[in-house]
């Protein structure tokens, strides 16, 4: 306990007081008994006392653990009888046993009540939809009964909220409110109410895409409820016809379960999910309502070079969906204007001598103008004569074509580190991966071969390949010894290639381990700049991959960093083709690698694509996308970018069975396929627009976000929804301006009724659907972990023990009393005896003896 005080300076006129009434009690005129002038002086400066005391404004500071509690008990009919009374019945015990200071009861619906105790509680009147006597049930309004509570909250109190509730709420979002009370410092605590049945399943929400092509498969994502674990049929309905049924097992609480289906006809389809569970004792919340828009299939313009051909990816995309008119090359249009009417073009084995200049424009035109994308698929006529390299489509690929020619005037460098880290398979799978290069090679083209440690020799002196057993005795009698020390073999590749008259001067350099530093980017720039390219390969761990990565960056060839050593052969074979000039691979089959997730491979194991027996060897140009490649570092397999408004995609393999003919039995070909075409085919126009809507008791609120593509609002829109009732009836909702791109209204809606809320704006259609009652009393079960975010939230606990309810745990609040009240109130009778001291003498006046 202790006495605070606003401010001193009062008291300092007490002083001067003082001295005015000395001087009162010498100068006063009454003729009265000094002993009652002296009463009267010590009156009238108790009064000026008090009332200098009453000035500083004096305060009295009691510390204590007082507490309150306040009960908020969720009565909404999401709830159900069975969970109200044993809210009520848990408020009652606990208030009992908690023994806090005060305790107050608030029961709240779509609005909020304060009761007097617990009998009130339950003797309260509810109905079932708005009204003035009695409590509206039809919605869970969190926030005003959050905003009762604080309304409650006492001075001088520890507060603590105790919140009785399913967690259902489905009123004004309560986060502000939820703020609001963690910034007062009041705690809230949790409890769940107990399930409207032991044994429920039911539907919360259906996840559907903003919109379909018609034929197109897609998927559905229904969140299931129940109360206990247990089996279940969820199905997705079009009117009496399933699309898609799948057996479930549920677990106690939410589940998400996902269904893939297809609608065939264009136009808005009215969906019904729909839960069938064993043991399910409440049929009214089995089935939900959903809204999808269909728009027509997208079409696509097949030109296949090989027509028998064609059937494959054909069917597969028909099946995926799309609108597929399939061509030879002879049928091409020569003018944007033939190609605006596909969403998609599709280029598969078609030599590019057989597509006219004035096609190959328009091509290009749709593409960056039109949006339109286009897809080139490989195969053997891909590559004729000259190809695609140094033409239009060149321009709009995301990859540099090389043309396949007769082997060049080749003169090949293997720089092979033969440190003692190479001892063992590393050496001899490098000397068989020399072997194999020199295979490779025409007898009119040169090899040669380094071989460095700390020093280095030439095994093989750059000489044309006419006796292939003599350079291979020679690999075979490398050894490994000594450290590493790359620069000084570097060198003597580069003086040796310039006294080398070759149309092609290529290097491969080798190595495990570490170097010396020294001039590596000023040496392989001059080299470069000398049309000296040079390719590296790491192997392992410890081999400087930094440093051989940047030579290969300068040097103007590709850098290989490899765990494996088997691995070194094959690239030796594939660096050997490339500097040939070779630009169709046909070798052991390759499982194109994952380089990047994308949606083209949704739904896809990347362990399940199958062997491509084939190729066309590319480069990415540099703001291209790679997703698949050939092994872990290899050339590139399917390749995407952005073109203009549209979008343009390489995939280096063909689309039939030759060197696809295990790609073509595979389960997953249509699916890729058709979700490649999709991802870059045309689109619709760009946005991020999104459309909610949420009932709130017999009526709806809706929210429309308009974004454009570049991610900026666009304001000042006057969008009318549509609202059509499940009765037929139709009603426009204009909304209006909020925030930024933010749009809202509100509509009327009966609770027994659902509807679909619908917003067209030239292409994009969104649409919604809602329930024939709030979404709150679908739940049969507690959403416990929104209840536990609460308490955790706001400093409270979820299932606190009734006992300990009142526990201050360890906070303490001051209680603050003003005392002025009393000093002022002190002041007045000591004036006023002062007063009646001036008229009623208490002494009489002492006078002198008689002579």
């Amino acid at each position: 306990m202790s006495v605070a005080v606003a401010s001193w300076w009062p008291l300092a006129s007490l002083v001067p007081m003082a001295a005015l009434l000395v001087w009162l009690r010498r100068a006063t005129l009454i003729e009265v008994d000094p002993r009652q002038r002296d009463l009267m002086l010590a009156l009238r400066a108790a009064a000026f006392v008090a009332v200098a005391l009453a000035a500083t404004q004096p305060v009295l500071v009691r510390s204590g653990e007082w507490t309150q509690l306040i009960y908020l008990v969720d009565v909404s009919r999401s709830v159900g009888a069975r969970g109200i009374d044993e809210a009520i019945d848990w408020a009652a015990d606990s208030a009992v046993r908690a023994r806090a200071d005060a305790v107050d009861f608030v029961a709240f619906g779509a609005n909020a009540w304060r009761v007097a105790d617990v009998d009130a509680l339950r003797a309260l009147p509810v109905n079932d939809g708005p009204g003035v006597a009695a409590l509206d049930r039809s919605a869970s309004d969190l926030e005003r009964a959050l905003q009762r509570a604080l309304a409650l909250r006492r001075e001088g109190v520890l507060g603590r909220i105790v919140l009785l509730s399913d967690g259902r709420f489905d009123g004004a979002d309560p986060d502000a409110a939820l703020e609001r009370v963690r910034v007062a410092g009041v705690p809230v605590d949790t409890r769940p109410t107990l399930p409207r049945r032991a044994v429920d399943a039911w539907l919360q929400r259906v996840d559907l895409p903003a919109q379909v092509a018609a034929g197109a498969p897609f998927e559905a994502r229904i969140h299931v409820g129940a109360t206990v674990a247990t089996e279940a049929t969820v199905a997705l309905l079009a009117g009496a016809e399933v699309l898609a049924a799948r057996r479930a097992s549920l677990r106690a609480g939410d589940n998400d379960v996902l269904v893939s289906a297809r609608v065939t006809e264009a136009g808005a389809a009215r969906l019904t999910a729909v839960v069938r569970a064993r043991g399910d004792e409440d049929s009214d919340n089995d089935a939900l309502a959903a809204r999808l828009a269909v728009t027509p299939p997208p079409r696509v313009l097949y030109v296949e070079g090989r027509r028998e051909s064609s059937a494959y990816l054909a069917t597969a995309l028909r099946d995926g969906g799309f609108d597929v008119l399939v061509v030879g090359p002879a049928a091409l249009p020569l003018q944007p204007a033939g190609f605006a009417p596909f969403d998609a073009v599709i280029l598969s084995d078609v030599r590019a001598d057989r597509i006219p200049l004035p096609t190959m424009e328009a091509l290009a035109y749709y593409v960056e103008q039109l949006g339109g994308g286009l897809l080139l698929a490989g195969g053997e006529e891909v590559f004729g004569e000259e190809g695609y390299a140094d033409t239009r489509l060149e321009q709009v690929m995301p990859v540099w074509f090389k043309a396949e020619h007769e082997p060049r005037d080749l003169a090949l460098v293997i720089a092979l580190d033969k440190s003692y880290s190479m001892v063992g398979d590393k050496m001899a799978l490098a000397k068989e991966a020399s072997k194999a290069a020199v295979a490779l090679l025409q007898e009119d083209q040169r090899f040669g071969l380094l071989a460095f440690d700390y020093h280095f020799y030439w095994p093989v002196p750059i000489r044309y390949v006419t006796d292939q057993a003599a350079i291979d005795a020679a690999i075979s009698s490398i050894e490994a010894s000594s450290p590493t020390n790359i620069y000084p073999a570097l060198q003597e590749v580069y003086e040796a290639l310039l006294q080398v008259d070759a149309e092609v001067k290529h290097v491969i350099l080798l190595s495990d381990g570490k170097t010396y530093e020294d001039d590596y980017e000023g040496l392989v720039t001059r080299m470069a700049e000398d049309q000296i390219t040079v390719s590296t390969v790491a192997v392992g761990d410890k081999a400087d991959r930094e440093l051989l990565g940047d030579i290969a960056r300068w040097g103007k060839g590709r850098a290989y960093a490899i765990d494996d050593p088997t691995r070194v052969p094959q690239i030796f074979i594939d660096e050997t083709q490339m500097a040939q000039g070779i630009t169709i691979a046909e070798r052991e089959p390759v499982v194109p690698e994952v380089r990047k997730p994308v949606e083209a491979l949704v739904g896809l194991e990347p362990a399940s694509l199958p062997p491509l027996r084939g190729y066309v060897r590319t480069m990415a140009k540099d703001n291209a996308e790679v997703v698949l490649q050939a092994g872990s570092g290899g050339d590139p397999i399917l390749v995407r970018w952005r073109y203009g408004l549209g979008r343009s995609v390489f995939f280096a393999a063909d689309v039939k069975n030759r060197w696809a003919s295990e790609w073509v039995s595979w389960p997953g070909y249509g699916r890729f396929f058709s979700q490649l075409v999709r991802e870059t085919m045309r689109q619709a126009p760009p946005g991020q627009t999104r459309l909610t809507a949420v009932r709130a008791g017999a009526s709806v609120r809706l929210t429309l976000d308009v974004v454009d593509a570049r991610g900026r609002f666009r304001n000042d829109l006057r969008p009318e929804l549509e609202l059509v009732r499940d009765d037929g009836s139709v009603q426009g909702v204009r909304l209006e301006q909020v925030a930024p791109g933010r749009y809202a209204g509100a509509a009327p809606l009966p609770l027994e009724q659902g509807a679909g809320v619908r917003w067209r704006q030239g292409r994009t259609v969104l649409e919604r659907a809602l329930a024939p009652v709030p979404e709150s009393e679908r739940a049969s079960a507690p959403d416990r972990a929104l209840l536990r975010a609460i308490a955790r939230r706001t400093g409270g606990r979820y299932e606190p023990d009734p006992a300990a309810l009142a526990d201050p745990a360890g906070r303490r609040v001051d209680r603050r009393q003003p005392l002025w009240p009393w000093l002022a109130a002190l002041a007045l009778p000591l004036y006023l005896g002062n007063l009646l001291l001036r008229r009623v003498r208490l002494f009489e006046p002492k006078r002198a003896a008689a002579d």
